[in-house]
């Protein structure tokens, strides 16, 4: 294991209601907010709750709410401008992992002299007069305490990595409650897709004993969560299970990394416009069968954490059921298990192949994935 290094939030608060606590963690950061969220109609209401409880405390945010799935990159200067126009000092970003990463990214060009085009230029800039808040509406960020983040290029169709100073967080506020605004179905998908990120942190070539902790523990939560969702969907308990889950697994990402499950549902997202969390969940049993064989203790581990009994069995023997427990449990589930669900074609997927097999993410899997490798993934999937 080489060197590790962790450099995390300011802040970080957790619990059912703690979204009420709002303007203790934003006022002593600045009055001006701009709160950026996405037109939801299940999570209206949640806006509603966090712009009431800013004003209680004397602060009216500028609300920007225009972001749709396919949405331009482009869209992160439209923030940022107006930010820069309302001298804003704090930007809250309320939603989902594409919401909370063109908000971070805002929160970077209004407070420097930064563009858009020096940013996708990996330019830093030499501080960030703008704090940046988090408040996911799910059960996870896998960005949450990384440097960068990932983003769908509106030119080449294709996900982009920004990095980002370190420090731009100032806090998260993770409150289960937010996460009722999901439907069951899109509640489980995250589920699914969080435990594909945490597989792959605890399979990465960047894992470390810190991380093995976080992310093993982020699969038994993932997993006990995903049928208590089945049963009882609308129990805060069981919501509050699985983003104790997320949140493991964004502590163990913070010093480990996704790999090619999660560059594929980044890429096709960037291309096709298929939710990211669909492609990760369809890719999650894919992905674990590529290492059986070089990773078969880990296997063996993962297949614990996914409700398989192998305590007297070799790990050569344990290590194949973790992938066959994911299937089972996608079918049982009733959601799509094959890419061709999703209406795309062999010939369409081809297209992300090339640029998946150089994407940073590919290149810390440990799996040293060609073009071609990629393909033949894909197809193993569709």
């Amino acid at each position: 294991m080489g060197e590790l290094e962790l450099q995390g939030i300011e802040h970080l608060r957790f619990g059912v209601d703690s979204i009420q606590h709002i303007i203790d963690t934003v006022k002593p950061l600045g009055t001006r907010v701009l709160l950026v969220t996405e037109r939801s109609g299940g999570d209206q209401d949640n806006v509603n709750r966090i712009q009431g409880f800013l004003r209680a405390g004397g602060i009216d945010p500028v609300v920007f709410d225009d972001i749709r799935p396919g949405i331009k990159t482009s869209v992160i200067q439209t923030i940022a401008d107006i930010g820069t126009a309302g001298q804003v000092q704090v930007v809250v970003g309320f939603g989902g992992m594409r919401v909370l990463s063109l908000a971070r990214a805002a929160t970077v060009l209004i407070g420097s002299d930064l563009g858009l085009n020096d940013m996708l230029r990996d330019r830093q800039p030499e501080n960030v007069d703008c704090s940046y808040v988090e408040i996911p509406n799910s059960c996870r960020n896998h960005f949450m305490m990384k440097s960068d983040v990932v983003v769908s290029d509106s030119v080449s169709e294709r996900a982009r990595r920004i990095r980002l100073p370190f420090g731009l967080t100032k806090a998260v506020i993770i409150d289960p409650q937010l996460t009722l605004g999901l439907s069951m179905k899109y509640q489980l998908v995250a589920i699914l897709d969080t435990l594909l990120a945490s597989i792959e942190g605890y399979l990465s070539k960047r894992r470390n004993f810190l991380s093995d902790i976080q992310l093993l523990e982020a699969m038994h939560r993932l997993h006990r969560s995903l049928f208590q969702t089945m049963r009882r969907p609308d129990d805060i308990q069981v919501r509050v299970l699985a983003s104790q889950g997320g949140l493991l697994s964004g502590l163990g990402l913070a010093t480990s990394s996704q790999g090619i499950g999660g560059t594929l549902a980044y890429m096709i997202n960037a291309a096709f416009k298929v939710p990211k969390s669909w492609i990760a969940m369809v890719m999650l049993p894919h992905i674990l069968d590529m290492y059986v064989e070089r990773q078969p203790e880990r296997l063996a581990r993962i297949a614990d954490a996914l409700g398989e009994d192998v305590s007297d069995l070799p790990s050569e023997k344990a290590a194949p059921m973790a992938a066959a427990a994911a299937r089972r449990f996608l079918a049982r589930l009733e959601l799509p298990t094959r890419l061709r669900d999703f209406n795309l074609s062999l010939d369409e997927l081809y297209t992300v192949c090339e640029a998946s097999a150089g994407f940073y993410l590919n290149e810390l899997c440990g799996l040293e994935l060609s073009s071609q490798d990629v393909c033949s993934l894909i197809k193993r999937a569709f």
